[in-house]
């Protein structure tokens, strides 16, 4: 049985699209768990009013993306784990990428092929993070998509992103989920990590896809930092740490710079907003 969880925060909008589309695409034996995160709409109440095939745990407070999966695997009853955000949609079944999981051939992790909201393919996976690469964030990205071409039932990366997150339960238990020492941004990444640390690694499967509708928000600048600084804490060296560091703090100085003379010269809220946000980030590094 596949363990589908959802965490859920204010998602009215869309979680409704989401579990229609697990009962129209998957197949095979599956179960749901929904986790709100204390919404202050109606999300948890559509959940438990339309939707009663979807097990709803409700939490008294905003807990975050790692501990509410956490809260929801600690209740899963398949053999299989599947992370979900309520904010994406299944175009295909999850079997291909259920049937790599079983195999039981070295395979840890399974990400999909993540669609745009116009069904384009965007990056979904990346290379562990590195000073370097933390001089452009976009660098770590990669688009396994346009390397499907090969026909390959998968393709191995070093990470997948957390809205499409597949894996075993052994594996989850062995590494007591995600962890939520991250409130959000950086868990997907430190949890594939964990899995390569394990002998196991992290593929994408192009013949399984969705739909992410969300995208980042300049307001969450803080918490993407905050998860890159874990990282580095975690997983590397006394040197390597300080170098990513300076990296983080020197490119959020220049930003702030930067956007403030734009913010002097245009004077406009979108600018405002930007340079509250890169403010905030290194007030709170």
């Amino acid at each position: 049985m596949i363990s589908i969880i959802i965490v859920n925060y204010n998602g009215a909008e869309y979680i409704p699209g989401c579990l229609n589309s697990i009962r129209e695409r998957v197949s095979g034996e599956y179960e749901v768990i929904v986790v709100d995160n204390a919404s202050s709409d109606q999300s948890a109440e559509i959940v438990e009013q339309q939707y009663p095939w979807a097990r709803l745990i409700r939490c008294e407070q905003n807990l975050g993306f790692a501990a509410g999966n956490n809260i929801g695997g600690r209740q899963a009853r398949g053999d299989l784990i599947l992370l979900m955000n309520n904010d994406t949609v299944l175009v295909t079944d999850l079997q291909p990428a259920a049937e790599l999981l079983r195999r039981g051939e070295g395979i840890g992790i399974v990400g999909a092929d993540m669609l745009g909201r116009d069904l384009r393919s965007l990056p979904c996976a990346g290379r562990f993070p590195s000073p370097l690469r933390l001089m452009k964030f976009s660098s770590m990205l990669t688009q396994p998509a346009k390397l499907a071409a090969n026909s390959l039932p998968a393709i191995a990366v070093d990470w997948m992103q957390g809205s499409f997150l597949f894996t075993t339960v052994e594996n989850w238990q062995a590494l007591s989920g995600l962890d939520d020492g991250y409130f959000m941004y950086g868990e997907d990444i430190d949890f594939c990590r964990r899995t390569a640390e394990r002998g196991l690694c992290t593929v994408f499967c192009p013949a399984v896809r969705y739909v992410h509708f969300g995208g980042f928000d300049a307001s969450r600048l803080y918490l993407l930092h905050a998860g890159f600084r874990r990282y580095f804490c975690k997983f590397s060296g006394w040197s390597t740490r300080m170098l990513a560091a300076i990296v983080l703090d020197l490119g959020l100085v220049a930003r702030i710079v930067a956007f403030g003379l734009l913010y002097l010269w245009k004077r406009d809220r979108a600018s405002a907003d930007l340079l509250r946000y890169l403010i905030r980030a290194y007030a709170q590094h």
